[in-house]
């Protein structure tokens, strides 16, 4: 299956809704899933065969609660990069200010099983 999970952060953490995205995107992985994660943040050293691509999201912290709702550069990024990927499944965790929340109605443009987990 071909899963791409979003997520602001993607870090390797222990706890935390940035460590159940680290380990939710390892483990699909590891049960042999096709997995893409798309974040702002840098890829972390070693994701275990995870493809990890970073969406540039520059913004001005005063402006960070308007663009969780829609960030067009980040939606552009990831629209793109869904029409590529052509996931079965996106399941977000914490899109609410680098991402946006309009990914998840380009997510719907590409496949009808899109999940949030808001942590």
């Amino acid at each position: 299956m071909r899963i791409v999970i979003l997520a602001d952060q993607f870090t390797r953490a222990l706890g935390g809704a940035v460590g159940v995205g680290y380990h939710h995107a390892l483990g699909l992985f590891r049960r042999g899933h096709r997995v893409t994660v798309l974040t702002a943040s840098p890829p972390p050293a070693n994701t275990e065969g995870v493809d990890v691509r970073q969406v540039a999201t520059p913004f001005h912290p005063r402006w960070g609660a308007y663009v969780g709702l829609n960030h067009p550069a980040a939606v552009r990024q990831v629209r793109a990069a869904l029409r590529e990927l052509a996931p079965d499944v996106v399941h977000a965790h914490n899109i609410y200010q680098a991402l946006s929340y309009r990914c998840l109605a380009e997510a719907r443009r590409v496949t009808p099983r899109v999940f949030l987990t808001a942590h």
